[in-house]
């Protein structure tokens, strides 16, 4: 499941994956980190970046002690997010902590581009990587 599910999402959600088992991960890929974490041992050891009281980033180990940042927006809390296809721009409101591909869907954005996307999707199950979206630039996050 995601962390939005997790009974532990408020100290989740939003927080950046800096090692797994010990490897370090900032540098690499969304899906080469999700590799890693797929390709660990049980129990898999995941830790997380926390922005300090100074700013700097301070890693954690899931230290109970150790409080994450406070989220710039709070889970629920509607925001304005802005596409950008074929150099158009459009936007649309979403809320932190729903699923991405399916605000898209629901403002009827095209995240499937191609007949073999359409066709061949996993519909949102995480396993295709054919509704794929690059960040461009955020605020607050």
């Amino acid at each position: 499941g995601s962390a939005y599910a997790s009974e532990y999402k408020e100290q989740l959600v939003g927080l950046k994956v800096a090692s797994v088992m010990g490897e370090d991960v900032t540098c690499i890929s969304f899906d080469d980190v999700m590799d890693k974490i797929i390709d660990a041992p049980s129990p898999v050891q995941i830790a997380f970046e926390l922005k300090g009281n100074d700013g700097d980033e301070a890693e954690s180990e899931g230290d109970e002690s150790a409080a994450p940042a406070e989220p710039q927006f709070a889970v629920g809390e509607t925001v304005t997010i802005t596409v950008i296809q074929d150099g158009a721009e459009t936007q649309i409101d979403g809320r932190v902590g729903e699923n991405l591909r399916q605000t898209l869907l629901d403002n009827n954005i095209e995240v499937y581009r191609g007949l073999k996307k359409k066709l061949g999707n996993c519909g949102g199950a995480g396993q295709c990587t054919f509704c794929a979206v690059d960040f461009v630039e955020s605020v607050g996050w």
